[in-house]
């Protein structure tokens, strides 16, 4: 197996989430219901855990500790998706990205259950059943939204 490419795959996941749990984290003591606003700031919680995870594995392939690597490089160093880094704006831009981002980590995270590296495959299948429920929090905010007053829906 190309060392290489699992490296970068493991940096952009890593890094995805790390910046999503940052982006995420700006709405603590800013969402629309107190319990939304616990809810959403546990979930950034979650994101850079699951981050920190992942900077361990590169740690175990030769690379530098989680800490350095997470908060010593620069901007243009990061392998995160542009999604991620886009400004929250309004609640429903953040929910949305919420809904696609954790939707698609869901069916990254079934895949790379199978991984022939073990550790990958380990927390792949540890992470997916946590981010089972960032997936019903998405899906049930974007029923509930999608189906309630045009007030809402504007």
């Amino acid at each position: 197996m190309n060392q290489e490419a699992v490296k970068d795959l493991l940096y952009k996941m890593a890094d995805d989430q790390l910046i999503l749990g940052h982006r995420n984290s700006e709405w603590t003591g800013m969402g629309p219901l107190l319990e939304e606003d616990i809810a959403f700031s546990s979930m950034a919680q979650d994101k850079v855990g699951h981050a920190q995870q992942f900077y361990n594995i590169l740690h175990t392939m030769g690379e530098q500790d989680p800490d350095t690597v997470a908060f010593m490089r620069n901007a243009n160093q990061f392998h995160n998706c542009q999604l991620v880094e886009l400004p929250n704006g309004e609640y429903d831009f953040s929910l949305i990205r919420h809904f696609l981002f954790d939707h698609a980590e869901y069916i990254r995270f079934t895949a790379l259950a199978n991984c022939p590296i073990k550790d990958i495959a380990n927390l792949s299948k540890k992470l997916k059943s946590e981010v089972k429920y960032h997936v019903m929090h998405a899906d049930t905010w974007i029923k509930q939204l999608g189906t309630s007053t045009e007030e809402a829906k504007a």
